[in-house]
């Protein structure tokens, strides 16, 4: 039972719902069509909203017509009767404008309502348009004289909008509003406001009773000290409250702490009626975030009570401050003077800044000082010409058209002296200047200031010589003077230089040509001698500075000049050239002032005798002086020569004679290169003879040797061989004591003393046996020692007179002593021959062989001897005595002769030449010439 209940009651409940449903279906699908049209396109004005109203008639229900009216056509007073509605069409309007409404309602009250394009078609369609009214701005069962601000929604594109005055009972209402029972008239006027740069909040509020809103708050509230908050409200129902408050107080009103909740003096409260609320930023809130809170509760205590729906049009708007201020950078007259603004601009309200910089000059000449514009910016400068003081003002506009003025005054001082340029002839960067003696110069000075120049003042040597920019100036005299130059400008700077001006004589010296000599030509490795002179009109010659380049090709002191370097100084220098060649030099005569001469030469430098060619040229010259010499000596010894060859000819020799005369004293004397006729004549040590004198002379001798008794003379000797005769009284072989007695006898014992044997008396004497030659075996052995003493006569006169050819040996030497014997002739040694007197040593008698044998061995005295002077001697030694000191009689050389194996060596008496004999057996005693100077010799074995 109870289910069947149950299931009634819903079926009752369905069959009415079902239909309203249905109806708020095709709402919803209109609403949602609606709100799509709102966001993604541009609906069409309400005006052409006809075709909308024929279409929305095939709803369920009929649509609604409500008569149209533009804003250009909006009656003052608008007349409904019941059941009617009026369509004002307020265009398309942007995107978060505001519009000043006011209305005014008498008779029955009407309901005020606000669609966009899209929910007026809602409406007009007769369906439920709550949800596709705009809600804020709406007035059900408005009577009265309301006026308040609204700001149209903030959408992606801007709408059409409309207000519907309604004044009848709408099928779409839900019974909400004034159903239209009376006729009523309304007065509507709607404006269109411009935003403020600076509003902070400007539309309707509506709260809900017990609830709070906050409107703003944070960095868009954050304000400078100084800015302005107005606050405007227009209440249309409620007593809403409306605070500002710091981030702390905000913390205990929302916390309902008991703390403040809100600033004092920037909060309205109870808002029932329009008011308007101004509010400066104190400094201590300079740069704090606020808050603004609409507040529709019973809290905090001292508002509105809050038990309806407050609905408020307020206007939160901002005045940023204007304080313009800057700051100077400078005060120097000719430098740059900065400016700088500083002032609060958080908002960015300043819209321009204008500065003057002197507001008592109207630099735009528009009749007014102080509005010129020289610059614009924060920071701006320039550039004062002259000292003095001067008013500077900024002014700025803001956004909002608002503006600003300030002024400040900058005093400009002139503390910088004046710069100067000064020109003089001559004048270097040591401020040094060279000026000619009496020549007139004009100096002048260039000077500059930031503000102007007062005066120029030249003072030379102490006095003040003029003023101006320029200046004559003269000196007859060289020496030095100073110049000072003063430059002043009228805030008393002033500056100055000193020059020092040298007047100098300019006159140049000139190289005196005939005084000036520089050879044409020098030698490598020899000195030459520079010799210069010049002249000057004004210089002393003590002053003048003489320079030599040796090389005008090469700049030696960087002065940018080749050819006046100073290699060689004065005017008498010299120099050494080590090159060969062509030799450019310059000389440069330089006086007290720097004036100059200058001359060039050129030196031919020839190259040195090199020391090979020097010692060949010596040479040569002691080859010529020699040969010259030696010439000169030989023609005199050839004059001398044929002189003495006439000489021995006038004393009776042949031309052959003499010339042989001539040769032998040559060979045989010492003479002097420079001997005289006479001596090479051999005049001066006695007569001459001739040659067959001589070899009388020679045979005579050799009879006295042989045959005892005087010389027979040259001249009575017509036989050779006269001597070897026997005499017609040699008949015995009696006497010794001579060859007058018994020249047979004497000829026997001298041959027998040559021989080395003992002579026959003597021997018998002692017993010894003897035999005694016959006539005819002695006069062979005569014949053969007379050809023996023939050969060794013509051996000797042919041997030198000197010992040159033989090389002494010492007496001390033991080889001199030594004697070379033959082994075989020991034997032979004991024999012994005897031959008419001369005992031979042997019992037996001597062979014919034998005594052939001995002849032979005396033969070849003279050959052995000569041969052993070059080949068997062994050592000499020098001896003083000359040929011409030796004794008459032959010399004893036993004394100086040693024996070895019958080897005889010993030295002349005479002459001292060493040679040396080998003895036959058996003989003990020889007499030999002396193979270098031919005296004769007794050798002894």
């Amino acid at each position: 039972m109870g289910r069947r209940i149950q299931f009634a009651v819903l079926l009752l409940v369905g069959l009415f719902i079902l239909p309203v449903i249905a109806v708020n279906i095709v709402s919803i699908s209109q609403i949602s069509s609606a709100i799509n049209d709102d966001v993604d396109s541009n609906s069409p004005h309400p005006s052409h909203f006809p075709s909308l109203e024929s279409s929305l008639r095939v709803s369920a229900r009929s649509a609604v017509t409500c008569s149209s009216v533009e804003m250009s056509t909006l009656p003052t007073n608008l007349s409904l009767s019941s059941g009617e509605c009026s369509s004002l069409n307020l265009g398309t309007l942007a995107s978060e404008s505001v519009l000043d409404i006011s209305v005014q309602v008498s008779d029955s009250p009407i309901d005020l309502l606000f669609f966009n394009e899209n929910g007026a078609t809602t409406y007009l369609a007769g369906q439920n348009y709550h949800l596709a009214m705009t809600a804020d701005p709406t007035l059900e069962s408005l009577s009265g004289t309301v006026n308040f601000h609204w700001q149209v929604p903030a959408s992606l594109t801007d709408k059409g909008w409309f207000i519907i005055i309604d004044n009848m009972a709408h099928p779409g209402d839900e019974n909400f509003g004034d159903q239209g029972a009376n006729s009523s008239t309304v007065s509507l006027d709607v404006e269109f406001l411009s935003s403020s740069e600076f509003d902070l909040f400007h539309g309707l509020a509506v709260l809900a009773p017990g609830s709070h809103s906050e409107l703003a708050g944070g960095s868009e509230l954050t304000f400078d000290a100084g800015d302005k908050l107005t606050i405007t409200t227009w209440p249309i129902s409620g007593d809403a409250d409306l605070y500002l408050m710091t981030d702390d107080q905000r913390t205990n009103y929302l916390s309902n702490g008991n703390g403040e909740a809100f600033i004092s003096g920037a909060s309205l409260t109870s808002i029932t009626a329009q008011q308007t609320l101004v509010w400066t930023v104190p400094a201590e809130l300079d740069g704090t975030p606020l808050h603004l809170m609409f507040d529709n509760e019973a809290e905090p205590t001292g508002g509105g009570e809050g038990i309806g729906m407050a609905k408020v049009s307020l206007k939160l708007e901002l005045t940023p401050v204007l304080s313009p201020e800057f700051s100077i950078q400078g005060s120097e007259l000719g430098t740059t003077i900065g400016f700088q603004a500083a002032m609060p601009n958080s908002h960015n309200q300043i819209n321009t800044l204008q500065w003057d910089f002197d507001t008592s000059v109207d630099s735009d000449n528009n009749g007014v000082n102080d509005d010129d514009n020289d610059a614009g910016g924060w920071g701006v400068s320039t550039t004062y010409l002259a000292p003095g003081v001067f008013e500077i003002s900024l002014t700025i506009a803001s956004l909002d058209g608002r503006s600003s003025t300030i002024a400040h005054s900058v005093t400009i001082t002139d503390t910088v002296a004046p710069t100067f340029s000064v020109s003089i002839p001559g004048l270097d960067s040591e401020m040094h200047a060279l000026v000619d003696h009496s020549q007139l110069i004009t100096a002048s000075a260039n000077a500059e200031d930031a503000h102007a120049i007062a005066s120029i003042n030249w003072i030379v040597d102490g006095n003040l010589q003029g003023s101006g920019s320029s200046i004559d100036l003269q000196w007859g005299v060289p020496g030095e003077h100073q110049v000072e130059i003063i430059v002043t400008d009228p805030s008393g700077n002033s500056d100055s230089t000193n020059i020092t001006v040298e007047v100098i004589d300019t006159t140049t010296p000139v190289i005196n040509e005939e005084k000036t000599s520089v050879p044409i030509s020098a030698q490598e490795g020899k000195a030459v001698t520079f010799n210069a002179s010049a002249l000057d009109a004004w210089d002393e010659a003590s002053d003048l500075h003489y320079a030599w380049d040796l090389d005008p090709d090469f700049d030696a002191d960087n002065d940018g000049n080749a050819r006046n370097d100073a290699d060689l100084q004065g005017a008498n220098p010299g120099h050494i050239f080590q090159n060969p060649g062509k030799t450019e030099i310059v000389l440069t005569v330089t006086d007290a002032a720097g004036n100059s001469d200058s001359a060039g030469f050129t030196i031919q430098v020839s190259p040195a005798p090199s020391k090979g060619n020097m010692f060949a040229l010596v040479l040569i010259i002691s080859i010529v002086a020699i040969a010259t010499s030696v010439a000169g000596l030989i023609g005199y010894r050839k004059v001398q020569e044929h002189a003495a060859v006439q000489l021995l000819v006038g004393h009776g020799l042949s031309a052959e004679e003499a010339e042989t005369q001539v040769l032998s004293i040559k060979v045989n004397r010492k003479l002097s290169v420079f001997a005289n006729a006479e001596t090479l004549a051999g005049l001066d040590s006695g007569d001459v003879k001739t040659v067959v004198q001589l070899q009388n002379d020679e045979k005579s001798q050799l009879s006295q040797q042989l045959y005892g008794g005087d010389p027979v003379p040259a001249s009575q000797i017509s036989d050779p061989n006269a001597g070897f005769q026997r005499s017609s009284n040699a008949g015995s072989y009696g006497g010794h004591a001579g060859y007058g007695g018994n020249s047979r006898a004497n000829a026997e014992n001298e041959l027998a003393r040559i021989a080395g044997v003992t002579p026959a008396a003597s021997g018998y004497a002692q017993g010894q046996r003897s035999r005694v030659l016959s006539e005819d075996e002695f006069s062979a052995f005569a014949d053969d020692v007379a050809g023996a003493d023939s050969e060794q006569s013509t051996h000797i006169s042919d041997a030198p007179a000197s010992n040159d050819h033989f090389n002494p040996i010492s007496q001390d030497s033991p080889s001199s002593q030594t004697v070379q014997t033959d082994q075989q002739s020991t034997a032979a040694a004991q024999k012994r021959a005897t031959s008419m007197g001369v005992v031979i040593p042997q019992n037996s008698a001597v062979s014919e062989g034998e005594m052939d044998e001995d002849v032979a061995f005396l033969k070849g005295l003279q050959m052995q001897g000569d041969s052993g002077s070059a080949d068997s001697m062994s050592s000499q030694s020098t001896s003083t005595q000359t040929a011409a000191e030796a004794p008459s009689q032959a010399p004893d050389t036993n004394s100086g002769a040693t024996e070895q194996e019958g080897l005889v060596e010993a030295a002349c008496g005479a002459c001292g030449a060493h040679f040396s004999l080998t003895f036959p057996d058996g003989i003990n005693e020889v007499l030999v010439d002396c193979p270098s100077c031919g005296v004769e010799q007794v050798l002894r074995s």
